[in-house]
């Protein structure tokens, strides 16, 4: 379990385990690397020699900063696709430019 004295704050990883379960991630572990899992999804939360200084609430900072980097991932895909797909379609696309009102 937490170890919570002031020289013993660390986490194992049935406890990073038990704190994803408990945000209905299922836990990974690969290759010295802590991944969280929902729904055909994987995202990478930190490294194995990290828990033992880490406390839960740095664990769930790492989750969070994971689960924000795959929605800005997924963005610049989307437009990078869209922008891919409109080259080979020859559409060309307007550079946006501010106009002030006259």
């Amino acid at each position: 379990m937490m170890q919570t004295s002031a020289q013993q704050q660390q986490l194992s990883i049935t406890d990073v385990q038990h704190l994803l379960e408990r945000q209905e991630f299922e836990m990974l572990y690969r290759f010295g690397h802590i991944h969280a899992t929902r729904d055909a999804q994987e995202w990478h939360v930190c490294l194995v020699s990290d828990l033992a200084s880490m406390l839960p609430a740095r664990l769930f900072a790492c989750l969070d900063e994971a689960l924000k980097l795959r929605v800005e991932q997924s963005i610049t895909r989307s437009v990078l696709t869209y922008e891919k797909s409109a080259n080979v379609r020859g559409v060309r696309r307007e550079p946006f430019i501010k106009r002030e009102a006259l």
